[in-house]
């Protein structure tokens, strides 16, 4: 059984995730039904959920799990380089590499190549740190974003081994450019569970 979640949260959620609900196929020229539009009215979408049966409470879990499901596919994927991710693995959307102690890499340099090829990650200081923290030695990065387009495990672990392969060697201009085709092409992908498709 579900424990209830706030009501304000499941609003705020819904900014996001309802441009993939079913049941607003046919309401999205109402502007109080668009989280895109200022007169968006989320608790009007959660109204309409629960008259058509849908319990809001259920999606926002279901979210969850999928997104840990595709942490845990780029846990599988970065722990076959020993001592890259921090803490070994992660519970949630979220990992930190220490790309500077195991391959080399600043945290900044890693952000700026791996944003070349199309990911975006955050520097980020690691314990124990010995650069300034604009550099820093790791980056952070999730699984929140890929999830919401509706990336399979299967996919998740793809953009896992690109991240990796290109950690590992970040002046191979020939990887990174097969690399950024490899992820427009996923990108591309319709997925019916996809909320950011048509952005």
């Amino acid at each position: 059984e579900l424990k209830p979640i706030n009501r304000n949260f499941i609003k705020d959620a819904m900014k996001v995730s309802c441009l993939g609900l079913k049941c607003l196929e046919n309401k999205k020229h109402l502007q109080e039904y668009n989280p895109k539009n200022p007169k968006f009215k989320p608790e009007l979408v959660l109204d309409l959920l629960e008259k058509e049966g849908e319990h809001p409470e259920k999606v926002m879990k279901d979210f969850a799990i999928w997104i840990i499901k595709n942490t845990k596919a780029f846990e599988g994927v970065f722990n076959k380089q020993p001592n890259l991710m921090v803490t070994g693995g992660s519970d949630t959307h979220l990992m930190v590499l220490d790309t500077y102690k195991t391959l080399g890499s600043t945290g900044k340099d890693a952000e700026i190549m791996l944003e070349g090829i199309g990911v975006l990650t955050n520097r980020q200081v690691v314990p124990g740190e010995q650069l300034k923290p604009y550099i820093a030695s790791g980056i952070r990065l999730g699984t929140s974003w890929i999830t919401a387009r509706g990336y399979s495990e299967e996919e998740a672990g793809i953009v896992a081994s690109v991240v990796l392969a290109n950690l590992s060697d970040p002046v191979n201009q020939e990887l990174q450019d097969k690399s950024r085709e490899l992820l427009h092409k996923l990108l591309a992908v319709k997925r019916d569970s996809d909320v950011w498709y048509e952005e």
